[in-house]
């Protein structure tokens, strides 16, 4: 019966655009469709008898002649399924042809001369628009994995970020459930390039590609024998099972520090050492807060009586802390102090992340993830609360997360709390009672400190780890060195400035971010409710932000506070401003932010403003927290001006004044800071962009559009 069916009619090549003008149950489609797929034999049974040269009087067809309806009407049946299968898979094969071209439309600022040849290879890379890209799934729309055939323009596609919501196709699919994510308005489009620039200053953007999925050095063969020879001879799976170009591709830090001797010759002089912990500790050691200093210093003490060999007989785990503060501290020393070690920035900023990467390949060669140690979560602590700017920001990122996952795996958040720990310590020997103390602190503060950045970075990620519910660990006490070195629980005032002072202030911002956020995901609040809930937040950041401990305010006494007191301060100011537009930020992309979220859009760029405003006092803070919150305040306003090319508000030369008076802040530490360097070198293009086109008229053209639309597109090379 097969070779009875009609052939499927192809439909001619459309000049529209759209693949989903005419609906496949339409009655045009329905009725080409039945015409298409009408038996031979069912038109000779229905045909008119005159046209069949028979007269009224002739005999009927003979009966082994005649047709059954409903074997017909069953085969009329599949042959239209099969064509709605082929249609709809067809259908999917267009929609994962849009990455491509989405890459296209953004990256077209090529030479023309280039434009053929480029738009040529993004074609070729389309592949078969029913095998290769749709997968051939039949059994419905978004069933098949779009793009699994690999036939995009991998490379580039990394690149490609809109809003930075650019991923591959079998992602998009598989988050969206098969339906094509519609293109951002101006507002999400705002929002979304802003986010991408805050990853970008910190060296990390936001998309990443599979790593078996980047270029490989084997060479694609595209002749017939290579098409033909089965799915095992695709380029695509050879490169899967190679290792990647090595290109771009950093050593492995294991590699690079396999053994003491390596270790030994990155590590500084003894005189280095000590300027640099002074610095890292002494100075600077409320940032981290997770070393207990009298016990470290005694520590490196004992390290160096080991002699020839330390670094082979020393734990592991304790040289990553050990590298972890080493790191850091080089980017907190000052210039006199670079000086006096015989460096300059580009030195010490080498010599930071070279110990960053001792620290990572003491790490691994512990093989920290199995064999879990509270010195190993100490040089994460550190690493992710003050290392951004040493090493590699998506490592920190990962370490995090791992981070969290050992601190849980040794109980660290469900430690007993201080009733119990008093009573089972009261009639212990002093000494005895001491160690456990600074041990049971140290557990807190390391885990409370994984827990509030986790937090801090729900905004880019839309969930957290660990939630507040899920940590029974009591807070740190605000206690101070000697008295852990007593052995006495002490819980000093609020307004009492201590090592743990600092921490216990930034818990409290994290657990009122995370607890909004949290609330807004509940199935039973409304979007109403869960805005009231970040209004909450707004106002419990408000509350603390008017209601600072004495240590944190300005003028203030400064008894008992390390020598960086108003780097401190105006560190958490910046710092809090920041959290406060990270909260409301989200809310600039929404329909209705116009009505509904301008309280959001207003208290986002007057904390951007209160920051930049705050920046001349950071010109000569080292903290990559400063630097970075700076750069964010940066980019958010400019991007504010582009919106105002619309229609300037009153405020709009002020705001550009603003972010002019802080760029000198970026300009003096670039040198010292890799993210300074970013930001600076992200938002001087804008900001010229954004003048070329005031004093060209005003309104943003669609090019112009597209230009802040993909921001993080644009910008992604200058990164890498």
């Amino acid at each position: 019966m097969a070779e009875e069916r009609g052939e499927v009619v192809v439909l001619p090549e459309r000049t529209s655009r759209a693949c989903t003008e005419m609906s496949p149950t339409s009655p045009i489609v329905l009725e080409r469709r039945r015409r298409a797929t009408v038996s031979p034999r069912w038109q000779v049974a229905n045909a008119p008898r005159a046209s069949l040269g028979l007269h009224k009087g002739a005999d009927t067809i003979p009966a082994q002649n005649s047709v059954d309806a409903v074997q017909e009407l069953n085969q009329r049946q599949a042959s239209a399924l099969d064509e709605l299968r082929l249609f709809r898979t067809t259908l999917d094969s267009l929609k994962a042809r849009l990455p491509a071209l989405e890459y296209f439309v953004a990256n077209s600022s090529l030479k023309e001369e280039d434009d053929d040849a480029e738009l040529e290879r993004i074609v070729r890379s389309f592949g078969d628009p029913v095998t290769t890209i749709a997968g051939g799934n039949p059994d419905g729309p978004g069933s098949g994995e779009a793009g699994a055939g690999g036939s995009e323009p991998l490379q580039k596609r990394a690149r490609t970020s809109f809003g930075g919501q650019g991923q591959t196709g079998s992602t998009a699919t598989a988050k969206g459930k098969g339906k094509q994510k519609q293109d951002p308005d101006e507002g999400e489009a705002g929002v979304e390039a802003s986010v991408n620039l805050e990853f970008y200053a910190l060296g990390r953007p936001r998309v990443w590609a599979e790593p078996n999925m980047r270029t490989s050095a084997v060479a694609v063969d595209d002749s017939d024998a290579a098409a033909t020879a089965g799915p095992s001879s695709s380029p695509s799976h050879r490169n899967a099972i190679l290792p990647p170009a090595s290109e771009g591709q950093s050593e492995s830090p294991v590699a690079l520090f396999a053994n003491g001797d390596a270790l030994l010759r990155a590590a500084p002089t003894s005189e280095q050492e000590k300027i640099i912990f002074h610095q890292g500790l002494d100075v600077y050691g409320f940032h981290h807060a997770v070393i207990h200093a009298p016990d470290f210093y005694a520590q490196v003490e004992a390290f160096h009586e080991l002699g020839n060999g330390q670094f082979d007989l020393a734990s592991l785990a304790w040289l990553s802390a050990y590298f972890a503060l080493l790191a850091v501290s080089a980017k907190l020393v000052t210039p006199e102090q670079q000086d006096e070690m015989g460096f300059n920035d580009a030195e010490m900023s080498a010599c930071a992340n070279r110990w960053f990467q001792c620290a990572i390949a003491c790490l691994y060669r512990h093989n920290f993830l199995q064999n879990h140690d509270l010195a190993c979560l100490q040089a994460i602590a550190i690493l992710v609360l003050s290392g951004r700017d040493a090493g590699s920001a998506t490592l920190i990122a990962s370490l995090l997360h791992a981070g969290l996952s050992i601190a849980q795996d040794l109980g660290l958040h469900r430690l007993v709390s201080d009733e119990q720990w008093a009573a089972a310590f009261k009639d212990k020997p002093q000494r005895l009672r001491a160690k456990s103390l600074i041990d049971r602190e140290i557990r807190k503060r390391v885990m409370w400190s994984l827990a509030h950045s986790d937090w801090f970075a729900i905004p880019y990620r839309t969930y957290s780890t660990l939630t507040r519910a899920q940590i029974t660990t009591p807070l740190p006490l605000n206690a101070k060195d000697e008295d852990l070195a007593k052995g006495e629980a002490v819980d000093r005032p609020r307004d009492e400035y201590t090592p743990a002072a600092w921490l216990l202030q930034y818990i409290e911002i994290g657990a009122s971010m995370a607890n909004a956020f949290e609330s807004s995901r509940s199935d039973k609040s409304t979007a109403a409710q869960a805005y009231q809930r970040f209004l909450q937040a707004d106002r419990e950041l408000e509350t603390l932000l008017k209601s600072l401990p004495t240590w944190l305010k300005p003028g203030a006494p400064t008894d008992g506070m390390p020598p960086c007191v108003e780097a401190l301060r105006t560190t958490f100011f910046i710092s809090l401003q920041h959290k406060i537009l990270s909260i409301h930020r989200p809310f600039l992309a929404r329909p209705s932010r116009a009505t509904t979220y301008a309280l959001s859009r207003k208290r986002v760029i007057d904390a951007a403003r209160a920051i930049l405003r705050e920046a001349p006092r950071a010109k000569d803070i080292r903290l990559w927290t400063a630097i970075y919150h700076i750069s964010v305040a940066s980019f958010s306003l400019t991007l504010e001006l582009y919106e105002q090319l619309k229609g300037p508000s009153p405020d709009n030369e002020a705001i550009r004044n603003e972010i002019q008076q802080a760029l000198p802040t970026l300009e003096g530490l670039k040198s010292a800071s890799a993210i300074a360097d970013r930001g600076l070198g992200l938002v001087t293009p804008l900001l010229a962009d954004e003048k070329r086109m005031r004093e060209e008229g005003g309104a943003m053209q669609p090019k112009d559009k597209r230009k802040v639309s993909a921001a993080g597109s644009w910008c992604d090379e200058f990164v890498r």
